[in-house]
């Protein structure tokens, strides 16, 4: 498998509460001719994973542990919409612990091209008031 280039992806930083749905709406244009990115027909997937390091008598790789994860796709809090198909509407309860994570968003075309969009931080916060 090719290498994937993840400094191509915009950083862009969310904050979200326990138990919150994580409901953006971003719309997608190439940076250089301002043209929308149509993503009919693509698979658009976002994990979203905690960094754990390790202790200092512990010998590991820098990989992320998947101990702390979600994630999403098309279909599975992810629908791709707008006039050019170029518009990812999120809804999704984050069912995470408080803590800081790393995300990103690939999105694989039908010619099986993978591009990473999105990546950066995404903080859960403890929320105190609860509605019910």
């Amino acid at each position: 498998m090719a290498s994937i280039d993840l400094s191509t992806a915009a950083t862009v930083n969310f904050t979200v509460k326990t138990g919150q749905t994580f409901e953006p709406v971003l719309t997608f244009t190439d940076k250089d001719t301002g043209d929308p990115i149509d993503f009919t027909d693509a698979t658009v997937k976002m994990s979203i994973r905690q960094r754990i390091g390790c202790a200092a008598n512990n010998c590991c790789s820098d990989n992320y542990n998947q101990i702390f994860e979600q994630d999403l796709a098309t279909g599975d809090g992810i629908t791709i919409g707008g006039a050019d198909n170029n518009v990812l509407t999120f809804e999704k309860e984050i069912v995470l612990a408080p803590a800081r994570y790393k995300y990103d968003l690939l999105v694989v075309f039908p010619d099986g091209t993978q591009t990473y969009y999105l990546q950066g931080d995404f903080k859960v916060e403890k929320s105190y008031t609860h509605a019910d």
